[in-house]
């Protein structure tokens, strides 16, 4: 099933947590048109709509919002999602948010500005079929938890973490990554100045 939401007026919304949470016969969505220049929560809001296959949220302004805390969460059958035109000046919360994505194959977040992102535990949790990660040029200096950032991700073979600033401190230990990862040894020694 799909719905048009072409005529929807969202200029004024400050909150799309859970907007489309459990949506679970929709199969298509287009959110191009959404003025989400308001909104600080994204909370969660295309979660559990198991069916998409496709969704399209290129228009998307997300200057103001703070937390996407699991917002594309348990999109089951999602194999693309482009992200590329996000600018995050104000996100603090990235917990869950692709988490689950069971046919994500390849994720670029290279665009994200996550200098304020204190919250990265599970980002990538059992996304069975993910194969390749780009958080090059991230500014990960805020962040304080990333556990199980990418739990059960058994077919990942490659975190590109060029230019990747990390934090200056080192993360407790129930907040590092598991690592069980198969990667190349330089990204490995990356990934270990997270975690000190």
């Amino acid at each position: 099933a799909t719905v048009d939401l072409s005529q929807m007026d969202t200029s004024t919304a400050k909150n799309m947590s859970r907007m489309f949470y459990g949506a679970s016969s929709l199969t298509s969505l287009d959110c191009s048109s959404f003025n989400t220049s308001n909104v600080s929560d994204m909370s969660q809001m295309f979660a559990n709509t198991s069916s998409v296959t496709n969704l399209n949220v290129s228009g998307f302004d997300v200057s103001n919002v703070s937390t996407m805390t699991g917002m594309f969460e348990n999109m089951k059958q999602l194999a693309y999602l482009d992200i590329s035109d996000f600018k995050t000046p104000k996100l603090t919360d990235m917990s869950n948010m692709f988490s689950g994505d069971a046919r994500l194959v390849n994720m670029d977040l290279s665009s994200f500005d996550t200098s304020n992102v204190t919250t990265m535990n599970n980002l990538f949790s059992e996304d069975g079929s993910i194969v390749s990660i780009t958080l090059s040029s991230l500014n990960l200096s805020s962040v304080s938890d990333i556990s199980g950032m990418f739990k059960d991700d058994k077919k990942l073979a490659n975190v590109d973490l060029t230019n990747t600033v990390f934090p200056k401190t080192q993360i407790s230990k129930d907040k590092q990554v598991d690592f069980t990862l198969n990667v190349n040894q330089s990204e490995s020694e990356d990934l270990a100045l997270i975690t000190g």
